[in-house]
């Protein structure tokens, strides 16, 4: 079913101030930094041996902007999302479903190869739990 932690997610107010903040903690500044126009945040990602750890900021207006304002307003900065792999989206949905929760299917026009490999959501609040293609099980 579930093999792997890919990510964790952390909103954040001020994403620059945020990795500042990280670099120190981490010894080390972030690999990459984006933004996901469509859904209005901006993120910046620290890479690990196994997994890696997302700062997400609401830049804009969006889906994603919507959901980092609200747990900022409700809780503050923090841990907002946890992101698993799997070798079997399908099966590891299946399962997830028979055990009771609601798993949303979600597709993004911006990873093309992730068409066949559906992403899967599930809002359990106060968290934004995915599930994803172990991309690199599968290169093993």
């Amino acid at each position: 079913m579930i093999e792997t932690l890919d990510h964790l997610i952390i909103a954040v107010k001020d994403l620059d101030e945020a990795e500042k903040n990280y670099t120190k903690i981490f010894g080390e500044p972030p690999v990459w930094r984006g933004e996901h126009k469509e859904l209005g945040t901006s993120n910046s990602l620290f890479n690990f041996n196994n997994t890696y750890f997302e700062l997400l900021a609401a830049t804009g207006d969006g889906l994603g902007a919507a959901l980092v304002n609200y747990y900022l307003e409700e809780s503050g900065e923090g841990l907002i999302g946890v992101v698993f792999g799997t070798n079997n989206i399908h099966n590891a949905s299946s399962l997830i479903q028979e055990k009771g929760f609601t798993v949303n299917e979600y597709t993004d026009e911006n990873y093309p190869n992730r068409v066949s490999d559906i992403a899967n959501f599930m809002n359990i609040d106060p968290f934004l739990i995915e599930i994803i293609i172990n991309y690199k099980m599968q290169q093993v």
